[in-house]
């Protein structure tokens, strides 16, 4: 039996945040190994730039660390206490034949102006 999409987006969107996430941190942490070694060559001013903008960098890697671990925490969680879903087959539904059933043109409120093809309108009159 095919299981609904749901479960395939909701691991396949689990992969996407995670690898986004984890590729952030990777770039943060290459900025932050460049940084650090520029550092210490800088002079003055532009010494002091390039500390804030470590600490700038610090801070937002540790929040990616925190989304990152909130994304892993809220996946296993779903996974490990939601039960198994059995799915039925819902078996053959006819469509129009529910449609017949629900349409009953008399309970219609009348519509102004309208004829059918034979010319008549909504009382049954040739208008």
């Amino acid at each position: 039996m095919v299981k609904p999409a749901s479960h395939y987006s909701r691991a396949i969107s689990f992969a996407i945040s995670v690898i986004a996430l984890v590729t952030l941190m990777a770039m943060l942490l290459a900025l932050l190994y460049w940084l650090l070694n520029a550092a210490p060559k800088a002079e003055g001013q532009k010494q002091q730039y390039i500390l804030r903008f470590i600490f700038l960098i610090v801070g937002v890697l540790f929040l990616t660390l925190i989304i990152l671990l909130g994304v892993i925490v809220r996946y296993l969680a779903h996974r490990l206490t939601a039960p198994e879903e059995k799915y039925q087959p819902m078996g053959h539904f006819d469509a129009w034949a529910e449609a017949g059933r629900r349409l009953r043109p008399e309970d219609a409120p009348p519509i102004e102006g309208f004829e059918d093809q034979q010319g008549r309108d909504q009382t049954g009159q040739k208008g």
